[in-house]
């Protein structure tokens, strides 16, 4: 997808269900791109893919079930995805009249091979479930094409690596583990042989099959990289820094296939170069892989637990990239993946991405929405926080919660400090504090205020809306806050989590203002007349809810300036 927005003027839609494996942060920077669209979606929803395929001229499916153990252990997602998605995808794709179908597949579904390699025209023969589903999936792609005369082209890939790939796949599973300090597990003997071929050089190879691809038929991509198992946790280690103490064998997969060999000289001649290896060698390659993050202080699986959910999320885009550019994984769901009212869904999470440090900015934060409903804010606000908390501790991971200065009543003259009494006045305030409890003792406590960023609804984007909606506008002058960008709060939040502090720090850009003096300070920035805001008392307003009049301060952590 990166690849086609990059050398093409193609419009690309991203269809993802956003399963325990997607992560929307792989996608970041790409929002503002307007030939790029993201629908979330079931490949199995019939209704769904028709909606998000109509008017494109081509589609590439690659929405798969693929890590073999998972199959092994429950085979039935498999099949329905596997098979049943490509069926949906193909037949959608036909009513539609679409002009290409790129269905993407495995080197899986040949089998296992002693010597030598598998073309294109070798029988299938998959031993595990996940090949077999793929197997399957390319028979009913080709029988859509022989059938129908849908245009389908496949291409079936050896063992990817390369970024964004999810950690439960063998090199950034090992590389994480050996980083941290961690054993690595090798199956039987490490004597099974796989062909490792870099994800920028699979899409090369995709992009041109699916625009000189010769339709109905069947592409073999690989890299000529075949190496053990064992010799890829060799390289491993030396890369990492690590020595054969961090090896540990394991019982052998079941069914575990001892080589998979493909021949590429059909893709390789496709666009009329000589037949050559992989453009990229091997080991050179890898080598930003392993070493991502700068060696043993690297952190890994940083989750942003739900951010914003069901109120304002300008944190979790910020959260995200602030870990991201400090050399950190980041692992991010919101609430369109993760209900954090749903214990058995976020401890499932929170097991899945195994990570060091879990930050909740989950929360739903339309202050006065929650005092009509006081229990859907307990539910996300203080429930959810006990659920994150829980799964927190069940993979021994550091905590970091993010509260609210409407944990206060904001009768104090002087700003809030960390260690003043709360006193919340409003449903919303008594949640967040609620979530403060649940968080722990030795959880990292971040209280911010009026937080407003580049990403998500905030209070900057609701001024600038309101300018273009009304000629004059009324804000509060008797309710007095900290702006805080969510860049800055996210920077402070990371440096607090990698250094694991517990206790609570109040996080706020320096300056309070009221609501007036925030929007006269938007249309200016903005080029409009600041004189167009008038003050108004609370009282005029008259909200369901209680707000805070006097702002938190930034004490015991360092100013955001």
């Amino acid at each position: 997808m990166r690849r086609v927005l990059e050398h093409t003027d193609d419009h690309v839609t991203v269809f993802d269900a956003l399963t325990y494996a997607g992560n929307p942060a792989n996608l970041a920077g790409l929002d503002d791109d307007p030939r790029y669209r993201f629908v979330k979606g079931d490949v199995c929803d019939r209704p769904a893919v028709t909606e998000a395929m109509a008017g494109h001229d081509a589609v590439v499916h690659l929405a798969a079930e693929s890590h073999v153990d998972r199959s092994i252990a429950s085979p039935d997602e498999f099949m329905r995805t596997n098979c049943g998605g490509t069926n949906v995808v193909c037949d959608v794709a036909r009513h539609l009249e679409v002009s290409r179908v790129l269905h993407v597949s495995t080197d899986e579904v040949y089998g296992s091979i002693v010597k030598g390699s598998f073309t294109e025209s070798d029988p299938l023969a998959p031993r595990s479930p996940y090949s077999a589903s793929k197997a399957g999936s390319d028979l009913i792609a080709l029988s859509y094409a022989h059938t129908y005369g849908l245009p389908v082209v496949i291409t079936r890939s050896s063992n990817n690596v390369g970024p964004y790939q999810f950690p439960e796949k063998v090199v950034p599973l090992f590389v994480t583990n050996l980083l941290d300090g961690h054993r690595v597990p090798l199956y039987g003997d490490g004597g099974n042989i796989r062909d490792w071929c870099h994800v920028g050089d699979n899409c090369a190879a995709l992009d041109l099959v699916l625009r000189q691809g010769e339709i109905g038929q069947i592409y073999n991509v690989g890299a000529g990289h075949e190496i053990t198992n064992r010799h890829l946790t060799q390289r491993l280690l030396a890369l990492c820094g690590r020595d054969d103490s961090f090896v540990e064998p394991v019982a052998d997969r079941l069914g575990h296939d001892r080589r998979y060999s493909i021949d590429s000289t059909k893709v390789r001649a496709s666009d009329g170069r000589p037949v050559t290896a992989s453009t990229r060698p091997w080991p050179p390659r890898w080598r930003g892989t392993a070493t991502t993050g700068g060696g043993g202080s690297r952190w890994s699986g940083a989750v942003d637990a739900g951010a914003g959910h069901r109120g304002r999320r300008p944190a979790r885009r910020e959260l995200v990239d602030a870990f991201l550019a400090a050399g950190h994984e980041a692992v991010a769901a919101d609430h369109r993946r993760l209900d954090v009212g749903d214990r058995h869904a976020v401890l499932q999470a929170v097991d899945a991405a195994s990570p060091q440090a879990v930050v909740n900015a989950a929360a739903w934060t339309a202050v006065d929405a929650c005092e009509a409903d006081p229990d859907r804010a307990w539910r996300v606000n203080a429930l959810g926080v006990r659920h994150v908390a829980e799964g927190a501790r069940l993979v021994g991971a550091h905590l970091c919660h993010v509260s609210t200065d409407h944990v206060f009543d904001g009768t104090k003259a002087d700003p809030y400090v960390e260690w003043d009494r709360p006193n919340p006045q409003s449903a919303y305030g008594r949640s967040k504090l609620a979530g403060e409890q649940e968080a722990g003792p030795g959880a990292t406590m971040v209280r911010t205020s009026w937080l407003c960023g580049r990403h998500g609804p905030n209070m900057a984007r609701t001024v600038l809306r309101l300018a273009g909606e009304h000629e004059q506008l009324s804000f509060v002058d008797d309710q007095r806050g900290c702006p805080t960008l969510a860049a800055d709060l996210a920077a402070k939040v990371v440096e607090l989590v990698v250094e694991r502090r517990p206790g609570t720090f109040h996080v706020t850009n320096q300056g309070p203002v009221s609501w007036f003096e925030f929007a006269r300070a938007v249309l200016v920035a903005a080029g409009l007349d600041p004189e167009r805001v008038q003050p108004i008392s609370s009282a005029e307003l008259a909200p369901p809810a209680r707000h805070p009049a006097r702002p938190t301060r930034c004490s015991t952590t360092p100013p955001c300036d």
